[in-house]
């Protein structure tokens, strides 16, 4: 059985690389995207079975990637990551038809390997 693909978009290295590793160790197959623009080529050239994104990002007018990830998919699980609570706020009120999950920033050791690969887990498979 193929392991799921899951897109992290973060431009944050050392929180992408961390979120790559731990879900690799996990069995998913990871592209990571550094900017919005790139997070929106890789999301369109193999679509995902899970996204998990930065809610800010450079390179997105307006810096609403996940407004363009559910205008090109209604239907692929989203996961939300946010150093705000009124980011968080914003995307609960929208439902959960527009995302599935959110994860706080910054994000520790325990959190990260934890919740993240939980998290994902729960929507890909």
């Amino acid at each position: 059985m193929p392991s799921a693909h899951v897109l992290v978009i973060e431009d944050n290295q050392r929180i992408g690389d961390k979120l790559v590793e731990v879900l690799g160790l996990n069995g998913f197959e990871v592209t990571l995207a550094r900017d919005g623009q790139s997070g929106l080529s890789a999301f369109h050239a193999a679509r995902p079975d899970v996204v998990v994104v930065e809610h800010l990002l450079p390179g997105v007018p307006e810096g609403r990637i996940v407004d363009h990830l559910r205008a090109a998919d209604e239907e692929v699980p989203i996961v939300v990551m946010a150093s705000t609570g009124r980011a968080q706020t914003r995307m609960l009120q929208l439902g959960d038809a527009f995302i599935q999950g959110f994860l706080v920033k910054p994000l520790d050791r325990k959190s990260t390997r934890l919740n993240s690969s939980h998290t994902v887990i729960s929507y890909a498979v």
